[in-house]
């Protein structure tokens, strides 16, 4: 298996959750993504993939975390991306879950950061939180092409399709286990497979714990889209793992 999308960062030990690689292999983690959230998470990921090297770097500024920044860190970001160490960038995108008091400057910083990661090559790691037709207005107005990974993906069939449609691939994570997800899976039970990842997205928020949020949990994500698929969670693993290998090693096209 393969998460797509957890912060080891977050932990003060990279493989708390686990205690060793031996004990993630054990559970079937073959590799796994670290997206960033600020520029020192970007260093902090980097470092974590120098111990691990199957945990993949990501790079970029969360809309949540601009902190007292007034414009993007551009040349900062730009040299990491362009170091050929990262496998991405992000998470990055929008957020208007709190409201839109913040949306000029949200939408410079995913603006600068989706030209970054065009200029190097890398595929995005996108955050869009009541403001995904926003954000793939962003992506076509910046002329982006590469592949684009909808993280944490909640949306309906017609934002699939527009993702979908521009090569983007769909996050399958712990909504698939929420009572009344029945929406959610149907979106998964009709995208083509070759453009599903798996993710936990772990650590939970402080205080808000969550079915499928911590990294040993990803059996049981794919577990729930095994499901949904109505195949074997082994099958599932392979087709999504395949999927991600391909993504964050510069050759994307899944499964089929």
């Amino acid at each position: 298996m393969f998460d797509s999308h957890v912060h080891f960062d977050a932990y003060p030990d990279a493989l708390g959750p686990w205690g060793t690689p031996a004990r993630a292999r054990a559970l079937g983690i073959l590799g796994a993504l670290n997206p960033a959230v600020d520029l020192a998470s970007s260093r902090r990921a980097l470092e974590v993939h120098r111990r691990h090297p199957w945990i993949r770097p990501g790079c970029g500024v969360h809309p949540l975390f601009l902190g007292e920044l007034t414009e993007p860190p551009a040349a900062d970001l730009e040299a990491l991306a362009k170091s050929g160490a990262y496998a991405a960038v992000g998470e990055v995108g929008l957020d208007f879950g709190q409201g839109r008091q913040d949306e000029e400057r949200q939408r410079a910083f995913f603006d600068a950061q989706v030209r970054i990661a065009s200029r190097a090559g890398l595929p995005l790691v996108l955050h869009l939180r009541k403001a995904f037709y926003e954000g793939f207005a962003v992506l076509r107005e910046a002329g982006f092409a590469g592949p684009v990974v909808c993280h944490g993906f909640t949306g309906s069939r017609d934002m699939a399709v527009l993702a979908l449609d521009r090569g983007g691939y769909l996050g399958a994570g712990a909504a698939l286990l929420r009572t009344g997800g029945g929406r959610v899976r149907e979106v998964f039970r009709w995208a083509p497979r070759g453009r599903v990842l798996v993710e936990t997205d772990a650590p939970p928020p402080t205080g808000h714990p969550a079915p499928g949020r911590e990294p040993w949990e990803l059996p049981t994500v794919v577990e729930a889209l095994a499901e949904t698929w109505g195949m074997t969670p082994q099958k599932t693993a392979e087709i999504t793992n395949y999927n991600a290998e391909q993504l964050f090693s510069g050759r994307p096209g899944g499964a089929g």
